[in-house]
C-alpha cells in the first residue's frame, strides 16, 4: 500500500548549492592535488567553486 500517489502528492524540491570558495596561495589553489579535488566536486551539479587570489 502506498501513501503517495504520484499525480496528485507532487512536491516542489529546490535545487540546493553549495558554494566553495577557495582562499590559499597560488601555488596551493593551482597545485595538481587541489585542481583533482576541485575537478571532481565540479563534476556535481550542486557545486559552485570559487577561488580567490592571494593578490
Amino acid at each position: 500500500m502506498s501513501y503517495f500517489n504520484d499525480e496528485e502528492d507532487v512536491e516542489f524540491v529546490e535545487k540546493i548549492t553549495i558554494r566553495v570558495g577557495i582562499c590559499a596561495m597560488n601555488k596551493k589553489s593551482h597545485s595538481r592535488p587541489m585542481k583533482e579535488i576541485l575537478d571532481r566536486l565540479a563534476k556535481f551539479d550542486m557545486f559552485e567553486i570559487v577561488v580567490f587570489s592571494d593578490e
